[in-house]
């Protein structure tokens, strides 16, 4: 899971940087960091229902980030089969 765990690092570096913290932002990227780490933890335990039900309410973004990465980690098939998403990588 590496690059999942790259855009968790990725999205707590963010939420620290200044523009981030100028913006009022911080505290949004936190958010997605938490959501990142929950998926991941999810993924682990196989609880892939659980998964998909947090991505689907994400912002579009942040989810679109994490399908990605969970698709270069486990594959696009893996992640059209228990996510139900079609990711084009």
């Amino acid at each position: 899971m590496k690059h999942l765990k790259n855009l968790i690092k990725g999205t707590i570096e963010d939420s620290k940087a200044p523009w981030a913290i100028s913006e009022d932002m911080s505290d949004m990227y936190k958010q997605d960091a938490k959501d990142f780490k929950a998926i991941l933890n999810m993924i682990k335990d196989k609880n892939y229902s659980g998964a998909k039900k947090l991505i689907q309410y994400m912002d579009t973004l942040p989810r679109e980030g994490a399908l990605v990465a969970i698709a270069y980690d486990l594959g696009k098939s893996w992640v059209a089969e228990n996510l139900e998403y079609e990711v084009r990588i």
